[in-house]
């Protein structure tokens, strides 16, 4: 049992650290989420799609609260319970102007 338990602990701190350097990691297009729950607004930056979808995928069924997406990647996949907005980036900076500065595509 104790082997069995520590391989689980190192296998814990590596998902930890591949976690870590996904959300790090930039598929050049910018990704702002909205997430509307119990009457507050959160909204956060991501550097990729998968990531993005990862959130999405926690809400998708609304039970406790639903995510809108902003992206200024034309051929994203992201399936969002309230939608997903495609902008340009300069749209993005308009919109979102005091929360952040939105890298431009590559």
């Amino acid at each position: 049992m104790k082997e069995l338990i520590e391989k689980y602990k190192a296998a814990q701190i590596e998902v930890s650290k591949l976690q870590s350097e996904l959300y790090k990691t930039s598929d050049g297009y910018n990704y702002i989420t909205e997430l509307n729950s119990y009457g507050s607004k959160t909204f956060r930056h991501f550097k990729n799609e998968y990531t993005t979808q990862l959130l999405c995928d926690e809400y998708y069924f609304g039970d406790d609260g639903f995510i809108s997406v902003y992206t200024d990647n034309p051929n994203h996949s992201i399936n969002a319970y309230n939608g997903v907005t495609v902008l340009t980036t300069e749209d993005l900076n308009n919109k979102f102007s005091s929360m952040m500065k939105v890298r431009q595509p590559k």
